[in-house]
């Protein structure tokens, strides 16, 4: 399908990977799911994408700082860079503000909330019908 989204995803919990893997493998669009913020920078260069969704606690460069990377881009500066954490927003308000990120969503979520978001920017997520 030409117009399925294409998913950048950066987060390095296994738990996390893998409930982000099976959800979006029940739509119609495209996921790279990476560990850090370093290899999210190398396949951004690399690929197209029209969403992201970001942990804001990864080792060594963080959510923020890879959001502050990917603004300085050409391909960055309008995609959607929504941060995903289980710290209370209150706590990294002014780093958020700071970072070009578009959201914020706090863990846990559910993924009815994704697809909101997805629709705020005009990307939707068709479910692929599955042979049960």
């Amino acid at each position: 399908m030409n117009n399925e989204p294409k998913i950048l995803i950066v987060e390095d919990d296994g738990i996390t990977k893998s409930i982000y893997a099976a959800y979006f493998k029940c739509y119609w669009c495209s996921i790279d799911i990476v560990e850090s913020a370093e290899r999210g920078l190398e396949v951004f260069d690399k690929k197209e994408y029209d969403f992201l969704l970001v942990d804001v606690r990864l080792p060594q460069m963080n959510g923020f700082d890879f959001s502050r990377c990917i603004r300085l881009k050409k391909r960055g500066q309008d995609i959607p860079i929504i941060g995903v954490s289980a710290i209370a927003f209150f706590l990294v308000e002014d780093e958020f503000h700071s970072s070009g990120m578009n959201e914020y969503i706090d863990k846990p979520f559910t993924f009815s909330l994704i697809e909101s978001l997805f629709g705020r920017y005009h990307l939707y997520l068709r479910p692929k019908i599955l042979d049960i």
